[in-house]
């Protein structure tokens, strides 16, 4: 019930080895990899501020039904049959890569 690291040569007592009838899986899903979050996003200053938030549970059944509403609201609203004008990308942005792809 032990693992040889591949550089060292070394072996490491796995973590389910007192436990019995356990296997713990230490193998790396990969694909997860595409939904993990790689940079932090930008209101947040730290970490563990951001994890926090994330593991806030966002719906009613966790919350009163006012702060869930206050929570799902939209950031402005457009009443309807109003025409919204396109966005209009920032000079500089058309050799940016979306996706692997050149824009354009």
């Amino acid at each position: 019930a032990v693992v040889s690291t591949q550089s060292t040569g070394e072996t490491a007592p796995r973590k389910d080895a007192g436990l019995a009838h356990v296997i713990i899986n230490t193998k790396k899903n990969r694909k997860l990899d595409q939904h993990l979050v790689r940079h932090l996003p930008h209101p947040y200053k730290s970490r563990s501020v951001f994890e926090r938030e994330m593991r806030h549970p966002i719906g009613p059944q966790w919350n009163s039904v006012k702060s869930f509403r206050d929570m799902v609201k939209p950031a402005c609203t457009v009443v309807d049959g109003k025409v919204i004008e396109p966005m209009v990308a920032p000079k500089g942005f058309d050799n940016v890569r979306i996706k692997g792809r050149r824009k354009g």
